[in-house]
């Protein structure tokens, strides 16, 4: 491959993001030919240096969604992290088992806490007074009478409780667990590239 095939195929891979960024790589891999030819080498020995511009751009987009979750670590950065590092992972199987455990155990979290929050506001409804809704609802607890409303009020609001602590719980283990994907993923780039 010569470099206007390269750079062909890296723009290519790089269609949907900004224009200007798009411009600002490909002007970056146009200057390590520039420098490799001044030294001798041949584009092909370049390109073949540089490896396949699939996986380049790969990588190039899950370093930038990784540098956008550091800058602000919001649930949608968070999520598109995880998308980018589970494509890396396809080129990556190291890191692709323990991506995709992580965020099936997230996820797993994260709809059991809602879950929980869902059953403590059906039993606060139930336990509303002239709801009605006892009568299409019954809670079952071994060992505790539910038939009063204020039991089923009570068992709502651990219920909510539970739920609300175990949601703020998952969020601190999002960011906390982000944090250490990006340092696996940091460490594969580097031996990958042999670096590390």
């Amino acid at each position: 491959m010569n470099q206007d095939s390269f750079i062909r195929s890296l723009r290519g891979e790089l269609k949907g993001l900004d224009p200007h960024e798009i411009e600002d790589i490909v002007a970056d891999y146009c200057e390590y030919f520039r420098d490799g030819i001044a030294s001798g080498r041949t584009e092909e020995d370049i390109a073949s240096s540089l490896g396949n511009p699939r996986h380049l751009v790969r990588e190039l987009r899950a370093e930038s969604s990784i540098k956008q979750w550091e800058e602000r670590k919001s649930g949608g950065n968070f999520v598109r992290m995880l998308g980018a590092l589970v494509g890396l992972g396809f080129l990556n199987l190291i890191l692709l088992g323990p991506v995709l455990a992580i965020i099936t155990v997230l996820f797993a979290l994260f709809v059991a806490s809602i879950a929980l929050l869902i059953a403590g506001v059906a039993a606060l409804l139930v336990a509303a007074p002239g709801s009605g809704l006892d009568q299409l609802v019954t809670i079952n607890l071994p060992d505790l009478d539910m038939s009063s409303e204020d039991s089923a009020a009570f068992v709502g609001l651990i219920l909510v409780f539970v739920g609300s602590a175990w949601t703020i719980l998952n969020y601190y283990l999002s960011k906390w667990t982000g944090t250490l994907l990006i340092k696996y993923a940091r460490l594969n780039f580097q031996l990958i590239k042999g670096t590390a």
